[in-house]
């Protein structure tokens, strides 16, 4: 019988191990699921976890709400105040203005000397509206809406250059994985062992060109896994994610014209709307203090009822026209005009160097484009002359040395090749980023 169930037993742990290694297994395998991202993919990622976009769409909504805020004071003001008061007074009494401000009568009778002690009820409707204020109103919406109007053109801003980023750096990546596969094809056909015969110099020529087959194939894996580092930052996702992009390499051969350029640039960036946005709100700030030196003129009403007890017996109500004018206030409301004033020439002036500089990155855009366009026509030439001599001779040995050194011309002109195309789609993202609109 114990040795029945130590065989058990012994069954028992077997399966326990086997179930152990089977489950680190798998959750090894599920480590290393190698993700695929496609450039749309990309561009949601980069676009949901960018941090300065959430911060950004924070400020549109805050600006929103600020809209609403201003647009309210166009109404009027309603109010409904009630009071129970314990009191005792001598003489009327003022309650504070949180408290309604309320006058409670004398408690004190005039035939004795003491006050006696009351309750007090209240209960009063108070309207109140602004007639008239230099405008100072209008102003404050219009301020309001420009202010929103900012928050979304920073918010495109921040959105057109995290596009503009990812891309470049999903097609770094997409790169950097051709040239590797392409190395690795080309690589292959080059044998282990060495042939026979060859004398001392031959061996040590062909060691040393296998050893820079080993360097360039150094390069392009750090190349790539930077490129990915890169790749993963930009997007918002975890550094020791496992991932290859898709997509297609090509470089659209488009002709752009320089003037055309200009014009798009001075139509689309949003840079350019921030900064007249931002002078329409110095321009608006200075109507603000301007208005300061003008009467305001208020209109309101009240309906009170007051007792000691109930129901109300006491019934009140007015009607007040305000007029209240602005005499003097040791010049704080000059200096103010003054500190606007200034403000709106400082965005003016702002507004010619953020011009001069969109013209400048527009115009060095253009020529990395049209470079880069001429580069890959003289790649794509040299490469496919290169693949046709290549392909024609269809040489299976490659232990000589004069054949690696054809297999090495071939591999680096592909590369070059990768390369080129690469610098023009990079150069594409940036002249679209430059004039602020998508190329076709």
């Amino acid at each position: 019988m114990k040795t029945y169930f130590k065989i058990l037993a012994i069954i028992l742990a077997i399966f326990a191990s086997d179930f152990g290694i089977l489950g680190k297994t798998l959750l090894l395998r599920a480590d290393t699921v190698e993700k695929v991202y496609l450039l749309d993919e990309s561009i949601n990622l980069a676009i949901l976890n960018n941090q300065q976009l959430l911060t950004a769409q924070l400020d549109t909504k805050i600006a929103q709400h600020r809209l609403k805020e201003a647009k309210s004071s166009m109404y009027p003001q309603l109010e409904l105040n009630t009071n129970i008061s314990r009191f005792e007074a001598e003489s009327p009494l003022l309650l504070a203005p949180i408290l309604g401000s309320t006058i409670l009568p004398s408690t004190k009778d005039p035939n004795e000397n003491n006050a006696e002690v009351y309750n007090y009820y209240t209960a009063k409707i108070s309207l109140f509206q602004i007639l008239w204020n230099a405008g100072k109103l209008n102003a404050m919406k219009k301020y309001a809406s420009t202010e929103l109007k900012t928050a979304e053109s920073n918010y495109e801003t921040i959105k057109n250059n995290t596009i503009a980023e990812i891309k470049k750096a999903f097609y770094k990546v997409l790169a950097g994985q051709k040239k590797l596969e392409n190395y690795y094809e080309i690589s292959s056909r080059i044998p282990q062992n060495m042939p026979a015969g060859l004398s001392a110099g031959e061996m040590l020529k062909i060691k040393r060109k296998k050893r820079e087959f080993e360097y360039l194939e150094q390069d392009l894996k750090n190349e790539l896994e930077l490129a990915r580092i890169n790749f993963l930052k930009i997007a918002g996702i975890e550094l020791d994610t496992t991932f290859t992009v898709k997509g297609e390499l090509l470089s659209e051969h488009i002709e752009l014209d320089l003037n055309k350029c200009l014009a798009w640039a001075m139509q689309y960036r949003p840079e350019l709307k921030k900064i007249v946005l931002q002078e329409e709100l110095d321009a608006l700030e200075v109507s603000l203090s301007l208005s300061g030196r003008y009467p305001t003129i208020a209109v309101g009403g009240n309906y009170q009822l007051e007792d000691t007890q109930l129901p109300f017996d006491k019934k009140s109500w007015n009607a007040t026209i305000n007029i209240t004018i602005p005499i003097f206030d040791g010049f704080a409301q000059y200096s103010r005009i003054r500190q606007k004033k200034y403000q709106y020439r400082k965005a003016t002036i702002s507004k010619a160097n953020i011009i001069d500089s969109i013209k400048a990155e527009t115009r060095k855009a253009f020529a990395e484009y049209s470079h880069a366009l001429k580069i890959v026509n003289e790649r794509t030439k040299d490469y496919e002359e290169i693949k046709d001599i290549f392909d024609s001779q269809k040489e299976t040995n490659y232990n000589s040395l004069k054949s690696m050194e054809e297999l090495e011309i071939y591999l680096v002109t592909h590369i070059e090749y990768i390369n080129a195309i690469e610098q023009a789609i990079v150069a594409r993202v940036n002249i679209e980023n430059a004039i602020g609109k998508n190329i076709e």
